[in-house]
């Protein structure tokens, strides 16, 4: 080993932190900033394209996000370091990576200095010189009393003490230096935060408590034992309850689940899903209907229609702006400036699958249809039906296939139909 390794390694307990805090900085200087791409995407996300969060609620979402983004673009695109006003998180980890390098650098530099004329001495002497010169520097550096005590106690001999003494002073110079920018980094004045938002008024309504039959809390428990078998962790129970309550077949929620999770969704993304799926389940009268007979007249005929085309024991209910009173694009109150229409939701895998054959365009991820055209509703047999359903509600009325009510419901607002004469 040659007398330059011996000194790195004598003084790797202060080179090392320095390297490594260097390197590991190299990635959070872009972490932040790529987190709020990827928020700003989000955002993007929600508040364009067909599904888009319009309104109100929507704006003021908006205004929030916004606030936050310009704050952390302040903090990610600060420029930190001792000459700078006011130092960002990104641009202060950048200045530190920097002050870091430079003394790692510096110290380095002063060990190729002092190794050539300790490589003339004996191997003894280039040992004693590292190990004291570490010692001197772990004990906290004072440079005259360490730097003398280090050359007379050793009695290493006038030319290894001058080396020693020399070798302390530049490793002090180096740290001091370092010292001193780290600490005027640390002084420097955040960028402000986002104004508090201005607060909502909210009605929110306390679910009520779900009464489970035996059968029922049975089924519960045979569902989160499949989920357990599967791997799945962290699936609310009281979401498997609300469901199983709210009439959804135990099967249906586990081939959704499982589906979800055959599809790459992670185990909180799954958690989600059914989260979002048991809050959007509706227990009220869609808007448009004139009174709860004709609405249930309408439900009766939409089940009974459903059973004459051989489609009785598939999942329905009604969805869109009936549901939410508001125009998901637009946010306008239903029926304002215009007549309203209702989006039917039928859910079966098999006949999402007839639809594919059909050659009926599907829309997300394959898991749904969007409104069916006349010509669909013929070639599935339900054209009749949809025309009777208008005709009663006094509105358009829209078909959508999906694979299962629990992707209907994980998507939007939706009130469930259960036809519970079918075998």
């Amino acid at each position: 080993m040659n007398v330059l390794d011996v000194l790195r390694n004598s003084l790797a307990f202060l080179l090392d932190p320095l390297g490594q805090f260097r390197k590991q900085t190299e990635p959070l200087n872009h972490i932040n900033e790529d987190a709020v791409k990827v928020f700003q995407n989000t955002v993007l996300a929600l508040i364009t394209g067909p599904d888009a969060f319009v309104g109100a609620a929507a704006d003021a979402f908006v205004s929030i996000a916004s606030d936050y983004v310009n704050s952390e673009g302040r903090l990610v695109n600060g420029s930190g370091g001792p000459e700078s006003t006011s130092s960002g998180q990104g641009g202060t980890l950048l200045a530190a990576a920097a002050v870091c390098e430079k003394t790692e650098a510096e110290m380095i530099q002063a060990l190729e200095v002092a190794a050539p004329p300790l490589a003339a001495e004996s191997a003894d002497a280039v040992a004693a010189a590292a190990s004291d010169t570490a010692a001197a520097i772990e004990g906290g550096l004072n440079p005259v009393a360490d730097a003398a005590g280090t050359w007379f106690t050793l009695k290493l001999g006038l030319t290894v003490g001058g080396i020693v003494v020399a070798l302390l002073l530049a490793l002090f110079g180096a740290y001091e230096w370092w010292k001193g920018q780290m600490e005027s980094i640390g002084d420097q004045p955040l960028p402000g935060l986002p104004p508090n938002p201005t607060p909502q008024r909210l009605i929110i309504a306390t679910p009520p408590r779900i009464f489970l039959t035996p059968e029922q809390e049975q089924q519960v428990d045979d569902i989160m034992r499949a989920l357990a078998r599967a791997g799945i962790t962290g699936i609310s129970r009281e979401d498997i309850e609300k469901l199983i309550g709210s009439g959804f077949d135990p099967g249906s929620i586990l081939a959704a689940i499982l589906g979800w999770k055959g599809a790459g969704k992670s185990d909180n993304e799954i958690a989600l899903l059914l989260f979002l799926t048991a809050s959007n389940l509706m227990d009220t009268i869609p808007f448009g209907f004139s009174s709860p007979q004709q609405y249930q007249d309408f439900q009766a005929a939409l089940l009974a229609g459903l059973n004459e085309a051989d489609y009785g024991c598939i999942g329905a209910g009604i969805g869109g702006n009936a549901v939410t009173g508001v125009k998901y694009t637009t946010g306008t109150p239903f029926d304002e400036g215009r007549t309203s229409d209702y989006d039917v939701v039928i859910a079966d895998p098999q006949l999402l699958q007839k639809a594919m054959d059909l050659g009926i365009p599907l829309r997300g991820g394959r898991t749904r249809t969007g409104p069916l055209s006349d010509r669909a509703l013929r070639a599935l047999g339900l054209y009749d039906l949809a025309q009777r359903l208008s005709q009663l509600a006094g509105r358009p009325v829209h078909f959508m296939i999906y694979n299962s009510l629990v992707n209907s419901a994980s998507r939007a607002p939706t009130i469930i139909f259960f036809n519970n004469t079918c075998s």
